[in-house]
């Protein structure tokens, strides 16, 4: 089946029940079952905000990966205050694919997704730290959609979010952020 992908701002009950119309769900409990059991799908949290892009066919989720405003989560807020445009920031939060749709890259094509969208509002997108599953699957494909988006997108990349060197970076280079 063919697979499309769509942006929901802020996922909620009624946006699942319009995404898996043949299922009965009533409450987070619902959702959380019907994910976590038929899908594998282990990440996904009603109460996180944030964007939401779903891939999906005429029957199932097939993935979905979220990114936040909430960028620099391991700096303190009196480091965070130096940073201009802190809203332009998107941090990748997860990406989770669907037990069937495993071994089609699609982790890959929903990481890309983010990144037209990143780039067409020129947002800075953070890449977050891999699992053991994204070191395994995504760490190298990822790495050359890095290089193939660099000139469209600014990326802080995982490798680079040190502290200190990011603070640096941002005193040397108004241009860098």
């Amino acid at each position: 089946k063919e697979i499309v992908f769509e942006i929901i701002e802020n996922l909620n009950i009624a946006n699942i029940k319009h995404l898996i119309k043949e299922e009965n769900i009533n409450n987070i409990e619902d959702i959380n079952s019907y994910f976590g059991y038929n899908c594998n799908i282990k990440y996904l949290d009603l109460n996180q905000k944030g964007t939401y892009f779903i891939a999906k066919n005429e029957n199932s989720i097939c993935g979905i990966a979220l990114i936040i405003k909430n960028p620099f989560v391991y700096l303190n807020e009196s480091e965070k205050s130096v940073i201009d445009n802190l809203s332009k920031y998107k941090y990748l939060s997860y990406v989770n694919v669907n037990k069937e749709f495993l071994g089609l890259n699609l982790g890959v094509k929903l990481i890309e997704e983010i990144y037209k969208h990143c780039a067409e509002n020129s947002y800075v997108y953070e890449t977050s730290d891999y699992t053991n599953d994204g070191n395994k699957y995504l760490e190298s494909k990822v790495s050359d959609l890095n290089e193939k988006y660099r000139e469209k997108l600014n990326i802080i990349e995982q490798k680079d979010r040190k502290k200190k060197e990011l603070l640096q970076k941002m005193n040397i280079s108004s241009c860098w952020f």
